[in-house]
């Protein structure tokens, strides 16, 4: 279950990373301000929206799949991000792919976390938000201290692919634990 939070401050970080300094590198590197900016974070926005929704089917179909296509999808949205951070439209389809594979790997972050969990389950449902803040912040902090070193805004956009780079390999690894079989009190005790 420690794994798997961990999984959910690392994607969280990748994504943030990137996405805190959003505005700045529209403005500074692709071109895009005042209305324009509004655009990408409607997109962003509806993206996180349809990913969610589509989210949950994958997590019932096989929740830690979806977690390794969710986490080489951020990468990937990433990538293009930062290799083509001068193009309105590419960095566009980054936005909206950070924002369907990172909100559609949710369902299956919770799902794994709570199955994971065993019988402490309603418990370890509160966890994952808690995982998700510490990415938010250590992904600012990441983001911006990428800046202050290269003075290159879209160095916080390879900070972050870098990290969901590492989500992938932790996804993976992930994928291979299983919820630990719990007997029944009934099954334990020989019937008289």
């Amino acid at each position: 279950m420690l794994a798997l939070l961990g999984l959910c401050a690392l994607i969280f970080v990748a994504i943030q990373s990137a996405l805190t300094y959003l505005v700045p590198l529209l403005a500074d590197v692709t071109g895009v301000d005042g209305p324009g900016v509004s655009t990408y974070l409607l997109a962003y926005g509806v993206a996180t929206t349809v990913g969610s929704a589509a989210g949950g089917r994958f997590a019932d179909a096989n929740a830690p799949r979806a977690l390794l296509v969710g986490t080489s999808g951020v990468t990937l949205s990433l990538l293009i991000m930062w290799a083509f951070a001068g193009s309105a439209v590419l960095v566009l389809a980054g936005v909206l792919g950070i924002g369907l594979f990172g909100m559609g790997m949710a369902p299956s972050l919770q799902h794994r976390v709570v199955s994971l969990a065993g019988q402490g389950g309603p418990l370890a449902a509160s966890l994952p938000a808690s995982a998700v803040n510490a990415g938010i912040a250590l992904g600012a902090l990441a983001g911006g201290a990428a800046i202050d070193a290269s003075g290159q805004v879209s160095a916080a956009v390879l900070v972050g692919a870098v990290v969901a780079a590492v989500a992938i390999a932790a996804a993976f690894a992930t994928s291979l634990l299983r919820p630990v079989q719990v007997a029944r009190a009934t099954e334990l005790s020989p019937i008289p």
